[in-house]
Formats: C-alpha cells, structure tokens, sequence
C-alpha cells in the first residue's frame, strides 16, 4: 500500500501515483461498487455542462455521504465515517483510462471525502520551497501541474499533483504527500528539458499530457508558507500580486473543493489559511517561453 494526504491507500484496482511516505492518519478503502452509483436518489450540490450543454461533472451528497460523477472516468462514492470509497468506471460516458481514472480519485473524491473529516481540500498542485509548502492553485488548464513540474526541475521537491488536503497540526497549517508526478505536455517538458513519460510509450491524454515524474517526491508533512493563484492566462509579462485579505480570501475560495456538510466549516477554515500564509495572485503570458519567469515569481515567495 501507498498513502494519499497522510492516509494509507487500500485499494482493490493498481494505483501507480501513490506517494511512499507513511499514513498515520488511517486508512481509506477503495472498492469497486457491484452495479452502477447513479441508480439511487441523491441531492445534486453541483453540476457543470459541456460546451454542448450535456453534463460533464457533477457532485451530489446521499446523508452522510459524498457522490462524484466525471464524464470521463465514471463515479465515486465516499462515506467518510467509514473512510471508504465505492467506484465505478462503468458510469462514465467517454471513459479516459486507468490514469483519468486514477486522477479523479486522487484530486477530487478522497480530498472532498477528507474535507468531511477536518481537512481543507484545495484544487492545487504543491511543492516544497524552502522548508515550507507552496499550493498552485488554478482552475484546469491554466498551468498549475506545468509550473509544479518546473518547480521539481528546479529542485523543488513535489509534495502533491492536483488535489491538496490542508489539516491542523500542532497549531500549524499542513499538508501531508498527495498523489505523485505530474501531467505535463510534450511541449511543455522540451521548454525546461526534465523527466521522462512513465511507463515508456504511455499515450498522452485528450489535452496532450503525458504522466511525468521529475525528482524526489517529499515524505513527510509540510507546514504551508504559501499560496499562489494563477489567474488567467494573458499580457506580455508574469505580474505578481498581493491582494489584501479580503480578496485573497474570495480568490482562494474558487478553488476550495466542497460538497458535503462541512462546506461552513471549509469557508472558515480558509479564511484562517489566508491569515496565516502569503497569498500571490499571478498572471502569465499564454506562452510556453515564460514559464521561467512563472518560476521566478513562485521562488520569490520564499524570500520575503
């Protein structure tokens, strides 16, 4: 077994992204449910729509317990009393994969599961600067796993792709290692020269994104120092800036996973976070050349 966000990982289906560190929170199962997850009433929390106006993902809560639905890699239902997910790849409309598959799992159902259980799950991508933690926070397609696979290269060490679970620990925000690598574009890798395709000969996804492991994932939980927010993607030059509270708090807010009963507690939760760390909101030109200028202004961030 592997861990996900300080919990071991017990699953009955191969999961090729778990990080190596130890998991003394518990344990989560993962489970393939006998027929399909979407058979039974629950109340929709939200809902997203293709450009064709056909629903692409949706979140709903059935009591106690959180329902995820993605076109493209099925459903997952968490129970987080129990600390077990249900799964089922067959629901998907246009199944993407074991990877796909592995990804919804790993960024979006276990972390809205966690957020049930105290956590503060955030649609980021996490790496070490410094002796702190450094959450990229951007909606998908802005540049969140492309800059974090920068970072590695740089020696930066990852701690989590995609999904980031923020917990108390000794009066400390933290984050524990979250799924390893990242999903980075061809292009993209030529521009910083770094990693390699794992396994050799994997096809890239429908966006043109092959799984890239790059340098020493991080074992050990990490203290958060810092949160940058990519916004989008425009100008001729990367602009940092540092918002006041109560904006940094709305940004940040965009990318808090919620769909259960604790989306309260998640609002306060984050509130406290923007109190305590640094808050960046950046925008870079829509190019490839500029990711290093991108890195620059995420390395600065340790210096202040």
């Amino acid at each position: 077994m592997g861990s996900l966000h300080g919990f071991q990982i017990d699953s009955d289906r191969r999961l090729s992204r778990l990080s190596e560190a130890d998991g003394p929170l518990g344990t989560i199962e993962v489970r393939q449910a006998a027929g399909s997850l979407l058979t039974d009433p629950a109340e929709i929390t939200q809902i997203i729509l293709a450009a064709d106006c056909t629903p692409s993902h949706l979140r709903a809560s059935r009591g106690d317990r959180l329902l995820t639905w993605s076109f493209d890699a099925g459903s997952y239902e968490a129970d987080p009393e129990a600390a077990r997910v249900m799964h089922q790849e067959a629901d998907a409309t246009a199944s993407q994969g074991a990877v796909r598959w592995e990804d919804r799992l790993s960024s979006t159902a276990i972390p809205l599961m966690l957020g049930e259980r105290g956590g503060l799950p955030v649609h980021a991508s996490a790496v070490r600067l410094g002796s702190s933690a450094l959450l990229i926070c951007a909606l998908s397609g802005r540049g969140k796993s492309t800059l974090a696979a920068l970072m590695a290269s740089r020696g930066h060490a990852q701690i989590a792709e995609d999904g980031v679970v923020v917990f108390e620990r000794e009066g400390l925000p933290v984050v524990w290692p979250g799924q390893i690598g990242s999903l980075v574009t061809d292009e993209a890798l030529a521009a910083f020269g770094a990693g390699a395709a794992l396994p050799e000969g994997t096809p890239p996804d429908r966006r043109g994104r092959r799984f890239r492991l790059i340098g020493e994932p991080v074992q050990e939980p990490t203290p958060v120092g810092a949160v940058a927010i990519l916004m989008g993607r425009g100008g001729d030059r990367v602009e940092v800036t540092r918002p006041p509270l109560p904006q940094a708090h709305r940004e940040l807010l965009v990318h808090v996973l919620s769909g259960g009963r604790r989306s309260p507690a998640s609002f306060t939760a984050s509130a406290r976070l923007v109190q305590r760390v640094q808050i960046a909101v950046i925008t870079a030109p829509d190019n490839v050349e500029t990711l290093p200028g991108a890195a620059d202004a995420l390395e600065s961030l340790s210096s202040d």
